[in-house]
């Protein structure tokens, strides 16, 4: 049995006033460079090195919350292995749309 991993995704401050959904993307490694995406913000991850894993979440509307969870594979192959992960949110009536920050892990049991 591998180790669960909770990703919580934050909207921004007052972004919690419409419905709103994230789509998250995990990747192995960081881009050499900042990527800009404007008007979105900035990608950190390496496209090159993104997974099929691209899962949606709702956010709370009054917290601006959500959390997915996974289990890494309990393989040791992956022991000791980073990920990093980084959250593309909008609302539902389109009036705000934006990358998150990245956040980052070590596969560990």
């Amino acid at each position: 049995r591998g180790r669960r991993f909770d990703l919580e995704v934050l909207a921004r401050p007052g972004h919690g006033t419409s419905p709103a959904s994230a789509a998250i993307v995990i990747g192995w490694q960081l881009a050499p460079a900042p990527i800009l995406v404007p008007p979105f913000g900035t990608f950190l991850l390496a496209p090159s090195s993104l997974q099929d894993l691209i899962t949606w979440v709702m956010l709370d509307p009054v917290t601006g919350r959500g959390t997915y969870s996974f289990v890494a594979p309990n393989d040791p192959g992956f022991l000791g292995f980073p990920f990093h992960a980084q959250a593309f949110v909008f609302d539902a009536v389109g009036t705000d749309a934006h990358l998150t920050g990245m956040t980052s892990d070590t596969i560990h049991w």
